[in-house]
């Protein structure tokens, strides 16, 4: 029996208050609102395959895990620079973060950092492969990398 298909639609809503900035995250499935609050600008997103998780990205420097469905967050990663890139695996037990010249993959429940991936210049993408078992990662250094994570 197939399962029908759910609709999404991401909504980035930024405010600006003197020189504070604010973003709202709008998770909007059919019936439901779950909403991610961070300090600035989201920067990038992903979610888990299921569909049961939303990873953001920001400039105030974190990565978060929130359940779609609650709004929870469900794990914070704060890191030394603005997130510009996530990616997660189709398990959902690795995220891979990309900033300044650095790609870093952690594992989601510990927290530990599994690998780290250095460029020559700004990171501009990550990705995991489907199976989960490579990261790709491209950086204005024109150099794209392939690891194993």
């Amino acid at each position: 029996m197939r399962r029908p298909l759910t609709l999404f639609l991401m909504v980035f809503v930024m405010t600006q208050v003197g020189a504070a900035q604010a973003a709202t995250c709008k998770l909007l499935p059919i019936g439901q609102d779950a909403r991610v609050q961070v300090d600035n600008a989201v920067t990038s997103d992903a979610i888990t395959p299921d569909g049961s998780k939303l990873i953001t990205g920001s400039y105030d420097g974190t990565a978060k895990v929130t359940d779609v469905k609650s709004g929870e967050i469900l794990r914070e990663f704060r890191l030394s620079s603005a997130v510009t890139f996530v990616a997660i695996t189709p398990d959902g037990s690795k995220l891979a973060t990309g900033y300044l010249e650095t790609v870093t993959v952690t594992d989601v429940k510990s927290g530990e950092i599994l690998c780290e991936v250095q460029h020559g210049n700004a990171v501009t993408s990550v990705a995991i492969t489907p199976d989960g078992s490579k990261l790709i990662t491209g950086s204005y250094d024109g150099i794209a990398k392939v690891t194993d994570v």
